[in-house]
């Protein structure tokens, strides 16, 4: 009974889905490149990259999702985004969720420039810088 009980178990732990831990930050993948916003979310969930998201379209025309960080982080600055504006994005692109994500370094939008994490991607809202 207690040999069933243990395959039961194993069995239900192969099939429950994993929540896929947040991607890290690789210099090595760095990309630069302007962009046009097609729109602008709020995300949560256990993935750890809770917070403002962008879907970008490039210059190729192909589209891309873009963390930005967390929304307490993001309105402590004047910069907003909306559909339709044109930015320059700074970043490391990243496996996950089964494609390709840019997490955000630095976005300027204008004469403005937010910067959201260090060289190395340390995030500023981790750091206190």
């Amino acid at each position: 009974m207690a040999f069933n009980s243990l395959v039961l178990l194993l069995t239900l732990l192969a099939v429950v889905p994993k929540t896929e831990t947040a991607p890290r930050y690789d210099p090595a993948t760095v990309v630069d490149f302007p962009v046009d916003v097609t729109e602008v979310r709020e995300a949560s969930g256990d993935n750890g990259l809770n917070g403002i998201w962008l879907t970008v379209r490039t210059e190729n025309d192909k589209t891309m999702n873009v963390y930005l960080g967390p929304a307490s982080f993001l309105k402590e600055f004047e910069v907003v985004f909306a559909k339709g504006d044109n930015i320059h994005v700074v970043g490391s692109k990243v496996s996950f969720g089964g494609g390709s994500i840019i997490l955000a370094r630095e976005v300027s939008k204008g004469q403005a420039t937010l910067y959201l994490r260090d060289r190395n991607g340390v995030p500023y809202w981790h750091s206190g810088n």
